[in-house]
Protein backbone atom coordinates (compact mmCIF):
# COMPACT_ATOMS: atom_id res chain seq x y z
CA UNK A 1 0.00 0.00 0.00
CA UNK A 2 1.34 3.39 -0.71
CA UNK A 3 0.95 6.54 1.04
CA UNK A 4 1.99 9.59 -0.40
CA UNK A 5 1.92 12.85 1.18
CA UNK A 6 1.31 16.45 -1.00
CA UNK A 7 3.18 19.24 1.26
CA UNK A 8 4.41 22.47 0.29
CA UNK A 9 7.71 24.11 1.60
CA UNK A 10 5.93 25.75 4.08
CA UNK A 11 2.98 23.29 5.41
CA UNK A 12 3.74 23.09 9.77
CA UNK A 13 0.32 20.38 9.46
CA UNK A 14 2.14 18.62 6.64
CA UNK A 15 4.97 18.24 9.53
CA UNK A 16 2.51 16.79 12.09
CA UNK A 17 1.29 14.31 9.40
CA UNK A 18 5.15 12.96 8.54
CA UNK A 19 5.69 13.07 12.07
CA UNK A 20 2.58 11.12 12.93
CA UNK A 21 3.25 8.73 9.76
CA UNK A 22 7.00 8.13 11.15
CA UNK A 23 6.29 7.40 14.08
CA UNK A 24 3.60 4.55 13.05
CA UNK A 25 6.50 2.83 11.45
CA UNK A 26 4.57 3.95 7.85
CA UNK A 27 6.82 4.75 4.74
CA UNK A 28 5.48 7.66 2.52
CA UNK A 29 6.03 9.57 -0.32
CA UNK A 30 6.57 13.46 -0.59
CA UNK A 31 5.28 15.09 -3.08
CA UNK A 32 4.93 18.82 -3.87
CA UNK A 33 1.75 19.82 -4.29
CA UNK A 34 2.76 23.02 -6.33
CA UNK A 35 4.27 20.84 -9.70
CA UNK A 36 2.24 20.13 -12.31
CA UNK A 37 2.44 16.66 -12.01
CA UNK A 38 1.12 16.79 -8.65
CA UNK A 39 -2.08 18.99 -9.48
CA UNK A 40 -2.78 16.88 -12.60
CA UNK A 41 -2.71 13.76 -10.46
CA UNK A 42 -4.73 15.27 -7.97
CA UNK A 43 -7.55 16.46 -10.16
CA UNK A 44 -7.68 13.12 -11.93
CA UNK A 45 -8.59 11.41 -9.21
CA UNK A 46 -11.42 14.09 -8.28
CA UNK A 47 -9.21 16.04 -5.20
CA UNK A 48 -9.43 19.92 -6.29
CA UNK A 49 -7.65 21.82 -2.74
CA UNK A 50 -4.74 23.43 -3.03
CA UNK A 51 -4.72 23.41 1.01
CA UNK A 52 -2.14 21.00 2.24
CA UNK A 53 -1.15 18.57 3.08
CA UNK A 54 -3.14 16.04 0.96
CA UNK A 55 -2.79 12.38 2.11
CA UNK A 56 -3.26 9.55 -0.66
CA UNK A 57 -3.44 6.47 1.18
CA UNK A 58 -4.03 3.44 -1.83
CA UNK A 59 -6.55 5.07 -4.07
CA UNK A 60 -7.90 7.09 -1.43
CA UNK A 61 -7.56 10.89 -0.47
CA UNK A 62 -7.69 12.67 2.83
CA UNK A 63 -7.43 16.47 2.14
CA UNK A 64 -6.72 19.32 4.99
CA UNK A 65 -10.49 19.49 5.97
CA UNK A 66 -10.18 15.52 6.51
CA UNK A 67 -6.99 15.44 8.59
CA UNK A 68 -7.02 18.76 10.82
CA UNK A 69 -9.94 19.79 13.39
CA UNK A 70 -8.08 23.26 13.88
CA UNK A 71 -4.68 22.46 14.30
CA UNK A 72 -5.46 18.92 15.97
CA UNK A 73 -4.52 15.90 13.83
CA UNK A 74 -7.40 13.62 13.31
CA UNK A 75 -4.95 10.60 13.79
CA UNK A 76 -7.94 8.25 13.48
CA UNK A 77 -8.88 9.68 10.12
CA UNK A 78 -5.52 8.50 9.07
CA UNK A 79 -5.47 5.07 11.14
CA UNK A 80 -9.01 4.28 9.57
CA UNK A 81 -7.71 4.81 5.79
CA UNK A 82 -4.59 2.56 6.46
CA UNK A 83 -6.70 -0.22 7.90
CA UNK A 84 -9.37 0.12 4.89
CA UNK A 85 -6.96 -0.14 2.52
CA UNK A 86 -4.93 -2.74 4.33
CA UNK A 87 -8.35 -4.67 4.57
CA UNK A 88 -9.00 -4.32 0.52
CA UNK A 89 -5.59 -5.56 -0.21
CA UNK A 90 -6.21 -8.85 1.59
CA UNK A 91 -9.26 -9.20 -0.12
CA UNK A 92 -7.74 -8.59 -3.40
CA UNK A 93 -9.81 -4.91 -3.82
Amino acid sequence: MEIIVYTTKICPNCKKVKEFLAAEGREYEEVDITTAEALTELRMNGVFTLITPVVQIGSDFLTHNDLFTGDDLRKEAIKEMIEKNEAGKEQGI
